[in-house]
C-alpha cells in the first residue's frame, strides 16, 4: 500500500520550479579538476564535475545554502549563497600537503546521505528497488547481512531476530515501527522513506549513543529543508486517497496530510479477475485492511539551530480467516497508533552544540482470536496497550580540529498491558484439545523506567587514522539491574581510495516481554514470575572491514563475530514433556549462542540526475547457532540461512526532453531455511529461496502537475517459495503446516497524477 504514498510524497517535493547551479572547478594552475563532488550541504542536490571541471545541476532549494566542493587531495571548498536565481561559480581548490583524503570509520555501517559515511541508499533508492515494496526494511533486505522472511515483519540481521534490530528517528526510539502483528501475515512499516532525509544502517558495532539492540540500528534523520512554496496536493490510487496542504519559506515549513486506504478492491482483483489463477492469493481477509492516517510536520530555523516536529496518528482494522497454529483460525484486529516527536539541534558557540528531544508514542490493539472446533467456538480477547515517553539530551564539544566528545542522557518511561492465557488439555466430544485455564490466565501489566547516560569520544587528529571510543550506562527499573557497555571502533587509510576498519562493542537489551508475541503463546504463568530474577540479554561484536570506493564504484568486504549470552529460555514449571500447551512454563536467562560470517558488497553507480545505470551484487555467508526460547539445545535459528546472494539493477533514461522511463530488477536467492519438529527436536531445511521482482515507471510531463504510470511484478515465473513447516498439536494429532508467502505472485499496474495549486 505504501508504494503509492512514496509516489505522492515524491511529487509533493517537486512542485517548485528549479534553479540551475553551475560553474567550473580548477586547481591552482587553472587546470580543470574532473570528478570533483559538488553539492548543496544538507541536501541531496549535487553532481560530479566533467572532464573539463565543469558542472551544472538543478535544485528546488531556496534561501541561504552552502555549496560544497570536495576532491581527493584538496582542501574542501565551501561558500554560502542565497538560492533565489540561477548561479555560476568559478572555484579554485587548494592542494593538501598530504594526498590522502580523510579516513571514515565504516565497520558495520551502511550510510545513506550521512555526512560521515559512504552513500549507499537514499529515499529514491528505497522506492525504486523492485523488491523493496516501497518501504525502508524492504530496501535494507537488498544489502548483505539481512534475511528475507515470508510470514513475519522486521529486519533480521546476521543471525539476530527482529526484536534485536531497533529503528531510531532523530535519536528517539520508535516503539512500534510496524503495523500490529497479525498471524502469518508480515506487516508493513508505519513510516515512508520520504519522511526522512537519510538512513544510516548499522549492522553492529554502533556507538555508545544507542543501546537496547543486540544486533542492529536503523538511524533515520528527518528533513531539514526550507524553501518558498504554498500549495495543495491531492492523490488518488486504486488503494488510497490523499490530501495535503504544505507551506514553507526560508525559515519555516509546515504541512498536513490525510490518507484513507482500503484494499478491498485490490483483493477482489487478485481473487476474482482473469489473473486470479496466475496470482494465487493465499491470504483470506474476512475484512480487508482499511483505515486512515493523519500526518503533521513543522520545522523552524533559527540563527543557530533548527526545531522540528513530526506527528502521526493511524487508525485501521482488518480480519483474517487463515488457520494459525498458535491462537486460532480467525483473527480480528482494530488498531490505533500515535507517534509524536519534537527535537532541537543547534550551536551554543563555534565549538559546542546541543541536541534535545522529547517523544511520546502509544499503540492500542482491540483483537480477538477465534478457534472453531466441530460445533464449538472459543473466543479469546487478545487486547494490548503500550506507550513510551522519552527525553534525550546530548552536548557535543569539538577539539583538536575535527575531534569531538559527546556527553548525553536518554530516559525511557514505558508501560505495556496485555491479556495472557494459559492453556491446558481438555476433552471435548472425547477429543483432546487445548483450552484456556482461567485459574492461571490474567491481565499482565509491565512498567519500565530505563535511564541511560553515555560518553563518546570521536578522535580525528590524523587524516589516515581515526578512532571512536565510548561508554554507555543503563539502569533498568523493570529488571532492577544496571549495565556498563564499552564501545570502540577505528579506521586506517591504506590509500586514496581504500581503508580498513575495526569495531568492537558489548550490547545489552531488556527482554521484549511486552512486545514479542512469542511470550504470549507459550503458556507462561506471569502471575508467579519475578521479573527481578531476569537479566539483560547481551551480545559482543567484533567486526573487521575493508572498503574501496572510487567514482561511483565500491567494493566492501566484512567479516564479523557475534557472541550471545543470557538469552531468554523457556523452562517447564511442572516437568511435563507432552508438548508446549500441556505445560505451565517459566522463563530464565539460560540461553547463549553465536553468529559469525563474511559479506561482500560490490556496487557500480553511473547515474546522473536519475539517468544512467546503477547495479550491485551482495553476498552473505552466515554460521549461526543459539540455545534460546523453547529449544533445549543449540539450534540454527529459523530466520538464518547460510548463504544469500542479491543482484539489484536499475536504469533510468529520457525518452524525450519532457519524459523519462525507469526500470528495476531485483533477484535474491538464499539457501534453505531451517525448521523444526517440536516433538522430537529434529532439524530440517526448506528448499532454497528465490525472489525475482521487476518494476518500471513512465513519467510524462504535465503542466502544473505530474503523472506516472508504473508497474511491479513479483515472482513472475511462479517459483514456489517455502519457509518450511510449523508443527502443531490439534485435535489430538501431531500435524504440520507449511509456511508460505501470502501469494504465489503479485502484480500491480497503476497511474498516479499530482496537481499543485499555488495560492
Amino acid at each position: 500500500m505504501n508504494y503509492f504514498k512514496q509516489i505522492l510524497v515524491l511529487f509533493q517535493i517537486s512542485f517548485i520550479f528549479p534553479f540551475i547551479v553551475s560553474g567550473k572547478v580548477v586547481n591552482e594552475l587553472n587546470e580543470g579538476i574532473a570528478y570533483a563532488n559538488v553539492y548543496l550541504k544538507d541536501t541531496f542536490d549535487g553532481i560530479s564535475t566533467d572532464l573539463n571541471g565543469e558542472f551544472a545541476f538543478e535544485t528546488y532549494e531556496t534561501g541561504i545554502h552552502t555549496l560544497v566542493v570536495s576532491y581527493v587531495g584538496f582542501e574542501t571548498y565551501e561558500i554560502e549563497f542565497n538560492v533565489n536565481s540561477d548561479e555560476f561559480f568559478d572555484i579554485t581548490l587548494t592542494e593538501l600537503i598530504t594526498q590522502a583524503n580523510e579516513v571514515v570509520i565504516t565497520a558495520g555501517s551502511f550510510g545513506a546521505s550521512d555526512d560521515e559515511k559512504v552513500i549507499v541508499l537514499d529515499p529514491i533508492d528505497i522506492v525504486t528497488i523492485a523488491s523493496a515494496r516501497g518501504e525502508i526494511s524492504g530496501a535494507l533486505e537488498a544489502l548483505p547481512g539481512t534475511q528475507p522472511q515470508a510470514d513475519k515483519e522486521g529486519i533480521y540481521v546476521r543471525g539476530g531476530d527482529a526484536t534485536e534490530a531497533k529503528q531510531i528517528v532523530d535519536g528517539m526510539l520508535i516503539q512500534n515501527p510496524y503495523f500490529s502483528d497479525v498471524p502469518d501475515i508480515p506487516q508493513r512499516g508505519r513510516f515512508e522513506p520520504f519522511d526522512f532525509q537519510g538512513t544510516a544502517f548499522s549492522q553492529g558495532g554502533y556507538s555508545a549513543q544507542y543501546g537496547q539492540a543486540l544486533s542492529a540500528i536503523v538511524d533515520l534523520k528527518t528533513w531539514s529543508r526550507f524553501g518558498d512554496f504554498n500549495a495543495n496536493t491531492f492523490g488518488l490510487t486504486p488503494l488510497s486517497m490523499s490530501y495535503g496542504r504544505a507551506y514553507g519559506n526560508d525559515s519555516t515549513v509546515c504541512g498536513i496530510n490525510l490518507d484513507y486506504t482500503n484494499i478491498k478492491y485490490f483483493q477482489d482483483f487478485n481473487r476474482e479477475s482473469f489473473l486470479s489463477d496466475y496470482i494465487k492469493e493465499r491470504t483470506n481477509f474476512s475484512k480487508p485492511p482499511s483505515g486512515f492516517e493523519i500526518k503533521t510536520n513543522y520545522a523552524k530555523k533559527f540563527d543557530k539551530g533548527v526545531y522540528k516536529y513530526l506527528g502521526k496518528y493511524t487508525d485501521y482494522s482488518l480480519g483474517t480467516s487463515t488457520y494459525d497454529a498458535e491462537i486460532g483460525s480467525n483473527f480480528n484486529l482494530k488498531n490505533n497508533n500515535t507517534f509524536i516527536l519534537s527535537t532541537y539541534k543547534g550551536e551554543l558557540n563555534d565549538k559546542r552544540n546541543i541536541q534535545l528531544g522529547i517523544s511520546y508514542s502509544q499503540n492500542e490493539n482491540d483483537a480477538q482470536a477465534i478457534i472453531n472446533f466441530n460445533d464449538e467456538s472459543i473466543t479469546y480477547d487478545a487486547d494490548s496497550y503500550d506507550d513510551l515517553s522519552q527525553v534525550r539530551a546530548v552536548l557535543t564539544q569539538k577539539f583538536l580540529g575535527k575531534s569531538k566528545v559527546s556527553l548525553g542522557m536518554h530516559l525511557f518511561d514505558q508501560s505495556s498491558n496485555f491479556l495472557n492465557y494459559v492453556f491446558k488439555d481438555t476433552l471435548i466430544d472425547n477429543q483432546d484439545i487445548n483450552i484456556v485455564n482461567n485459574d492461571l490466565s490474567s491481565e499482565v501489566k509491565l512498567d519500565e523506567f530505563l535511564s541511560t547516560t553515555f560518553l563518546n569520544l570521536d578522535f580525528r587528529l590524523f587524516r589516515k587514522f581515526a578512532f571512536n571510543a565510548g561508554l554507555r550506562y543503563e539502569d533498568s527499573h523493570f529488571l532492577n539491574k544496571s549495565t556498563i557497555s564499552p564501545r570502540f571502533s577505528a579506521a586506517y587509510k591504506l590509500g586514496r581510495n581504500s581503508q580498513v576498519s575495526y569495531a568492537y562493542g558489548k550490547f545489552y537489551q531488556t527482554p521484549e516481554i511486552g512486545f514479542d508475541q512469542w511470550y504470549r503463546n507459550n503458556n507462561i504463568n506471569f502471575t508467579n514470575l519475578n521479573f527481578s530474577d531476569l537479566d539483560f540479554e547481551q551480545s559482543v561484536h567484533h567486526i573487521l572491514n575493508y572498503e574501496w570506493s572510487k567514482k561511483g564504484k565500491m567494493i566492501r568486504l566484512e567479516i564479523f563475530d557475534k557472541e550471545y549470552d543470557n538469552l531468554i529460555t523457556l523452562e517447564s514449571q511442572n516437568g511435563c514433556d507432552d508438548g508446549i500447551y500441556s505445560c505451565v512454563n517459566n522463563i530464565l536467562n539460560n540461553g547463549y549462542g553465536y553468529s559469525r560470517g563474511a559479506e561482500l558488497f560490490w556496487r557500480y553507480d553511473q547515474t546522473s540526475d536519475g539517468i544512467g545505470q546503477d547495479f550491485w551484487i551482495a553476498y552473505s555467508y552466515l554460521d549461526s547457532k543459539r540455545k534460546f526460547k523453547q529449544f533445549s539445545n543449540e539450534v540454527i535459528p529459523s530466520f538464518a540461512s547460510n548463504h544469500k546472494l542479491t543482484f539489484i539493477y536499475k536504469n533510468g533514461f529520457k525518452l524525450s526532453d519532457d519524459s523519462g522511463f525507469n526500470t528495476s530488477l531485483a533477484i535474491t536467492a538464499t539457501s534453505g531455511f531451517p525448521y523444526y519438529d517440536i516433538w522430537n527436536e529434529q532439524q530440517y531445511e526448506s528448499e532454497p529461496y528465490l525472489s525475482f521482482d521487476i518494476g518500471g515507471s513512465y513519467l510524462p510531463n504535465i503542466d502544473n502537475g505530474f503523472m506516472v504510470i508504473f508497474f511491479n511484478i513479483s515472482n513472475p515465473f511462479g517459483y514456489r517459495n517455502s519457509f518450511g513447516y510449523e508443527y502443531v498439536d490439534f485435535d489430538g494429532s501431531e500435524i504440520k503446516e507449511e509456511k508460505l508467502p501470502s501469494s504465489l505472485r503479485s502484480i500491480f499496474i497503476g497511474c498516479f497524477m499530482f496537481f499543485s495549486i499555488e495560492d
